[in-house]
């Protein structure tokens, strides 16, 4: 029997870096945020950071 392919989305290549500064209370936050949604802090600042634009965009079409 052939074995079944993986029915996940096929990832994008992340190549690109934001680089960002913030207070240390701010990071704290920010740490607890991604834990909380159990992703690491970046997964967690990107998808957070894309959602943000798009709605902010969206505001003005």
């Amino acid at each position: 029997m052939a074995k079944r392919k993986s029915k996940q989305k096929p990832t994008k290549k992340l190549t690109e870096r934001v680089n960002l500064r913030v207070t240390e209370k701010e990071l704290e936050l920010l740490e607890l945020a991604a834990e909380d949604d159990d992703r690491s802090l970046s997964n967690w600042a990107r998808r957070v950071l894309v959602r943000e634009a798009r709605r902010q965009l969206s505001k003005k079409l």
